[in-house]
Parts: structure tokens; C-alpha cells; sequence
């Protein structure tokens, strides 16, 4: 499923090429041709969209595309958890099978599945088949659309994991990182790496007295307390590593 974010498969901590790979071996054994997976909060304006051809065989990603909020209005309408199987309207024309180059007569065999999720979101997720699935395939699939909500629900808490976070550094940065004149930004950079205000004083060849001012005016900008609180702060804002201090 090529369109996952790259730093959701490696901030969950899970394999997902090898997870994903074993999905579509399971879904292509038992039939299943191609794929939706949308997860969304608001059916017009999807936060996950995964569409693609398992099998390789045919490709509805045009037509999908084209009536996707009818799927989802329809999904809205379905129980949660429950594999609803009809047979897919939407796609008016012949599906043309690339393995065969012949064009399919029969109609396509859809099965939807829609939860809600963490956070508020939707998922739902169609498969695609030529044919009816039997028994046996029919609990293969039941069990892969329990690991796909189960995905899904790892998804959306990782979304709003991200957004929250944005939020807190966003306004972290702006309450914490002060405006500095370029002589205090000077010290703060010799205390932070380690300099006492008395080496501080020698290194830049000025009176402890100016030193022990500008220090002053450092933490009264910046609301700390005593310098070991600015350290504190800087190791946990990183405001040298992540931005240039402001200068006046």
C-alpha cells in the first residue's frame, strides 16, 4: 500500500513493507483484485487514501476515484463491523483484464467493511473480487478486516499524536524562545556549553559585572528562574539546534 506515510511505517515501530506484502499475498489468494482503504473524519476530504491493484489484473482506480464519496456516503449508511457484499454499480464500463487483454463481461464482486476509529475517524475498507468468495475465503477475509481496523486505529492515533505535537513545539517555540541582542545571544551560547559567567567574562574579554547584566536580562527574557532552569529549557526546547536565535 505504496501511499502510507513514510514516518508512520517507522514511527509505529512494525515492519509494514513485510506486513503489507503479506496482506496483499492473502488478499490476491483468496480473489480479492483490488483495493480502497480510506480513513477520514470529513467523506470529502479523506486523511488516508489507499487505492490499488492487488493482482495486477485490472485497475479501478479512475472509476474509484471518480464516484469515491458515493462509496463512502454508502459505507456511512453500513453497520460497523459487519462485510457487506453486493455487486458494484458504479463502475459503468468493461473492466479490462490486463493479464488476459480481453475485457470482463461479469459484474465485480465489492465487499465494504466500515468501523469508527480512534479520534473520531472513519475507516472503510472495499475489496474488489471477479467472483463470489466461498466459505473458508470469506473468513480469511473477516480476519483481515480485523487487522486492517486494527491498523487503522494505530493510524489515527499517530495522526493526532503528530498534529498534537505540532501544536505543543509550535507554541512551545513561540513562548520560549526570547529575542536576544547578539552580545546575549553570544553568552548564552558560552553558558549552554558549559562556561561559567566568570569564564564567560574572559572568553569575551568584558567586566563579570556586564557578564552577570546580560545573564540577568536573559532570564527575565526568557522567564527562567536561574541559569540551570535556562539549561533545562534549551535541552528540552533545543532553541540552538532547532533555529537561530532572534537578534535586536
Amino acid at each position: 500500500m505504496s501511499t502510507y506515510p513514510v514516518e508512520v511505517t517507522q514511527t509505529l515501530g512494525i515492519p509494514f513493507k513485510q506486513f503489507e506484502d503479506q496482506i496483499r499475498k492473502d488478499l490476491g489468494a483468496i480473489g480479492i483484485e483490488n483495493i480502497v482503504l480510506v480513513i477520514f473524519s470529513d467523506s470529502n476530504h479523506p486523511e488516508l487514501k489507499v487505492i490499488e491493484s492487488i493482482s495486477g489484473r485490472i485497475n479501478l482506480s479512475a472509476c474509484i476515484n471518480k464516484h469515491l464519496q458515493k462509496y463512502l456516503s454508502n459505507s456511512l449508511m453500513q453497520k460497523c463491523k459487519e462485510i457487506c457484499q453486493y455487486e458494484d454499480k458504479f463502475v459503468e464500463q468493461q473492466v479490462f483484464d490486463h493479464n488476459q487483454l480481453t475485457n470482463i463481461s461479469n459484474n465485480l464482486k465489492a465487499y465494504m467493511v466500515r468501523d469508527c476509529v480512534t479520534y473520531g475517524f472513519q475507516f472503510t475498507f472495499i475489496m474488489h473480487s471477479l467472483r463470489d468468495l466461498n466459505s473458508a475465503e470469506m473468513d480469511k477475509l473477516r480476519t483481515i478486516c480485523d487487522i486492517a481496523t486494527a491498523w487503522a486505529n494505530s493510524w489515527s492515533a499517530h495522526h493526532k499524536l503528530l498534529h498534537i505535537w505540532d501544536n505543543l513545539v509550535s507554541s512551545s517555540g513561540r513562548m520560549m524562545q526570547p529575542d536576544l541582542t547578539p552580545s546575549e545571544g553570544d553568552v548564552l551560547k558560552l553558558i549552554l556549553q558549559g562556561w561559567s559567567s566568570t569564564e564567560v567574562a574572559n572568553i569575551r574579554q568584558v567586566s563579570k559585572e556586564t557578564v552577570r547584566s546580560q545573564i540577568k536580562s536573559i532570564l527575565n527574557k526568557s522567564q527562567c528562574n536561574s541559569q540551570n532552569q535556562l539549561i533545562a529549557c534549551y535541552g528540552h526546547y533545543k532553541w540552538l539546534g532547532s533555529a537561530p536565535f532572534e537578534s535586536i
